[in-house]
């Protein structure tokens, strides 16, 4: 079953947020961030930034693990809705 319109704006969306959050607020070149979050070269991310695909809950349970310079998060709500901040402080381990 073909995905529909709607599904590709909505990925294509996230993956220009998820672009935004390496080069504006991560400060990470594709490589870097390719390598931090697992994979074996940058053909993924690649394909992301084009709005192709979007990476997995594994990667993205990694990317919300990522701290910038200033000990900020990537709020990953943000990167799927479009909602609230890029960035957000780290929650509390329970």
């Amino acid at each position: 079953m073909a995905r529909s319109q709607k599904d590709e704006i909505l990925r294509r969306a996230m993956c220009q947020r998820l672009q935004e959050l390496a080069d504006n607020h991560l400060n990470m070149p594709m490589r870097v961030l390719s390598e931090k979050l697992g994979y074996a070269n940058t053909t993924v991310l690649r394909r992301a930034w084009k709005g192709e695909v979007f990476p997995d809950t594994e990667r993205l349970a990694a990317l919300a693990r990522l701290k910038t310079q200033t000990e900020l998060v990537p709020n990953i709500h943000w990167l799927i809705t479009g909602d609230g901040r890029p960035l957000i402080e780290e929650s509390p381990t329970k």
